[in-house]
């Protein structure tokens, strides 16, 4: 009898998704972003493998799919960024303005990965009991410093 995926595994799955359907829209673009989009790929592929892999080997580890995430993320912006590109051209994709709002902030997405790492480096879980409320700042802070309508202005 086969197991059924964790939690994480079905995560990774998902994150895998996104970032095979990133590289199959920026192979799609134009090659004048190129060498951005080798530079990201050599960037994100190794920590998507790893990631993948220890997901595959250790079904209860959190840290599989944030690795997976921490190379996703730059494949991501790269599509949404390529993808929004045509909203300005003779010929957009549908869905265009929508990706290149994506696009826009999607950075913000970059230093969640590495933050949780950070938090929960070995074994994928916080120091202890008490820090688990913590783990929920890094996401809840994304919101706010993403959105297009939120705007931080220094004062005059």
């Amino acid at each position: 009898m086969r197991a059924r995926p964790s939690g994480p595994q079905i995560v990774s799955a998902a994150l895998l998704a996104v970032a095979a359907a990133s590289a199959v829209v920026i192979v799609a673009h134009p090659p004048a972003i190129a060498l951005w989009v080798v530079a990201t790929s050599l960037v994100a592929l190794p920590s998507i493998a790893i990631g993948t892999l220890l997901s595959l080997r250790r079904r209860d580890l959190w840290m599989g799919p944030l690795l997976v995430a921490l190379g996703t993320m730059p494949l991501l912006t790269a599509a949404a960024e390529a993808w929004g590109s045509t909203a300005a051209g003779p010929a957009p994709l549908p869905g265009a303005e929508a990706a290149a709002a994506l696009g826009a902030v999607s950075w913000t997405l970059w230093w969640l990965a590495p933050v949780l790492i950070g938090m929960t480096f070995p074994d994928g879980t916080p120091v202890g009991p008490a820090w688990r409320w913590a783990l929920w700042l890094p996401p809840a802070a994304v919101v706010p410093s993403g959105h297009p309508l939120v705007t931080i202005t220094p004062d005059a």
